[in-house]
C-alpha cells in the first residue's frame, strides 16, 4: 500500500505545478517614477490603473493622472494580467 501512495503523490506533483503556472503574477507598484525605473531600468515605465485592470504609457495624458494608479513596470504589468489603454 505505502508504494501506492507514494506513486499517487508523485503524479499530483506535476499538476500542482501547472495550476501554479498559469497563477497571475503579483504586480510591483511604486509611488514616483524613479523608482520603478530603478526597479526596472531596460523595461519602459507605465502608469497602472488596477481599478481599469490596465496601463498607461507615458505619452498618454493619463499617465500619472488615471484612477488610484502607481508606477510599475510594463513587462511586470503584462504578466499581472494589464493591458494597454486608449489614449
Amino acid at each position: 500500500m505505502p508504494v501506492l501512495r507514494w506513486r499517487e503523490l508523485l503524479a499530483a506533483v506535476p499538476l500542482a505545478f501547472t495550476a501554479c503556472a498559469q497563477s497571475p503574477e503579483i504586480l510591483v507598484a511604486f509611488r514616483t517614477e524613479q523608482q520603478a525605473q530603478e526597479h526596472c531600468p531596460k523595461d519602459t515605465v507605465v502608469w497602472v490603473d488596477p481599478q481599469s485592470g490596465g496601463y498607461h504609457l507615458n505619452t498618454s495624458p493619463s499617465y500619472g493622472h488615471a484612477g488610484a494608479g502607481r508606477y510599475a513596470c510594463r513587462r511586470e504589468a503584462e504578466l499581472a494580467g494589464m493591458r494597454a489603454m486608449a489614449n
